[in-house]
Formats: C-alpha cells, structure tokens, sequence
C-alpha cells in the first residue's frame, strides 16, 4: 500500500498517542502513555497540528514528526515534540522525508530552524540527524532525587508559598543560569495552570528570591534561586516544597545542562542520580 504524507491537522490525538506508543515501545526508554496525558503534552510542548507531519499506510499511521510553530524565545527555531517510525516501516526513509516536509512547514512560516533532544547513546538516531543537518549543541542531564524532604523545616528570614505564573520574573541573569529547554520554558509553565504547580520562596518583606515549577507527575520544569542568597537553603527549602504541592515520592529534573554545574552540584548533594543524558540538537536552515 502506497505511503501518503500528511499534516496533522486532520489526525486524531488518539491515533498520534498510539503511533507515539508503538514508535518507542522498543527504545532505551519505552513509552507508555494514556490519551490524556498525551494531549497535556502537546500543550505543554507546544504542538502545531500544522507544523506536524505523519506518513500513513491506509488508515495506519508509519511514522511521525511533531513540531511546534517557530519560537520567539529560541532564536525562532521549531521545536521538535518527538519523532518516530513503528516497528513494520522503519528503514524506509519515512523520517527523511517527513524532515523534508516539516522543514518545508516551518520555513514557510518564517522559522529559522529546527530543535530538540535525543538520547545520547541513540548513536544511530544522532547519526541520521547529523546527516540532514543538524548539529550537537549541548548535553543535557535527567536526575531522579528522592523527594524526603517533606519535613524539612523552613531557615528563619524566607518563607515557602505557592506563586502565580504571572508573577514569575523576567528573564534575569540574577536568578537563570542557562536557558531551560522548551518543554520546560515559561510558555511551558504557563500552559497548565491545573495541574503545574510554582512555589516561591520570599524574603520577610516579600521579596521574591527563588521559585520553582513542578508537573504533576513529579518533573521538575524548572528551579532558580537569587544569586546572592544561595547556599542559604532556599534550593533544599523549594525542592521539598514541590514534592509536598504534588505529593510524591521521586522528582525527575529534566533537561538540566550540563554545564550548569552549580544545579548539578545541588542535585547531587540532595541525593540525585544521573540516569539519562541527552544531546540537545539544533538546525540552522
């Protein structure tokens, strides 16, 4: 049966989460995941039916490639969700030419390239991404921290509360090392406010000096803390704050950088394990 390239405007959220489900059930980390947490991840990350291609056989959908609109604040790149081929149709060049068509989709609409993150130890996908064009740009690490911090009490002169999105600060090198990923970006953030929860911590005269966001499923998206009050405990105070909001037992911090070796350092001094480091790619068209 003859293969037919299509935008996703038409493709059922059911029927990508399926495909998305068989593409990664074989992968390093295989991919389970329900029709409504699909969906919470296409809002969170941004999804563009219009952006996004599938390559179908009948009424099956072969292989995928979802993307967002341009960005602004990624140097107006298209983020790319995820990709992936099931099982029955791969090594059939379904990815190249999906490639083809999502660039095609993005450049007609003003983006200057594509982004996203793969598996380091995925050498064959890192190799047939380099071969269309796109290039390392840095590592980024996946933690899992116990979260016993639930009793952890408060140090005299901040307290920990919950903060409105719109009250988060701007884009300041006096709290933000690095730039989060796009999964993890304000947008992000800001996109469920049902179920992301944002602590702040504050000074007793109400200034804010750190905050971080946490998903309901226990990742982190992001923590920052006020360069001249670190080493304070208001890092620790936060962590325990955002596994009380959403009661869990383990917290994932994802996509953390590599080089932000001062977040590395205090996820480690919490307990934090390595597990997955995944290099972030980036497309310059």
């Amino acid at each position: 049966m003859p293969i037919e390239v299509t935008n996703c405007s038409d493709i059922a959220a059911e029927d990508l989460c399926a495909a998305l489900n068989l593409a990664f059930s074989d992968y390093v980390v295989p991919l389970q995941m329900d029709v409504s947490a699909f969906k919470d991840f296409q809002v969170q990350r941004g999804f563009s039916a219009e952006h996004s291609f599938v390559a179908r056989s009948g009424n099956e959908i072969a292989a995928f490639w979802l993307a967002s609109a341009p960005l602004k604040d990624y140097g107006n790149r298209c983020y790319t969700l995820s990709t992936g081929t099931v099982p029955a149709y791969r090594r059939k060049g379904l990815i190249k030419t999906l490639f083809h068509m999502v660039s095609n989709a993005c450049q007609a609409d003003g983006a200057s390239g594509l982004q996203h993150e793969v598996i380091t130890t995925n050498s064959g996908a890192v190799a047939v991404y380099e071969a269309m064009g796109f290039r390392r740009a840095r590592e980024l690490l996946v933690y899992k921290v116990p979260a016993e911090l639930h009793s952890v009490s408060v140090a005299d002169g901040f307290e920990i509360r919950p903060l409105p999105v719109y009250d988060l600060p701007a884009h300041i090198e006096v709290f933000e090392d690095v730039q989060a990923t796009p999964q993890n970006s304000r947008a992000a953030i800001g996109s469920q406010p049902e179920t992301t929860k944002i602590m702040g911590a504050f000074q007793q005269d109400g200034a804010l000096i750190g905050w971080g966001a946490i998903y309901q499923g226990g990742a982190v998206a992001q923590i920052a803390v006020r360069k001249d009050v670190r080493k304070q405990g208001v890092g620790t105070a936060l962590v325990g704050g955002l596994a009380r909001a959403v009661d869990t037992e383990l917290l994932s911090f994802m996509n953390v950088d590599a080089e932000a070796t001062t977040l590395t350092a205090f996820l480690t001094a919490l307990g934090g394990e390595e597990v997955l480091r995944q290099y972030e790619m980036r497309l310059q068209f």
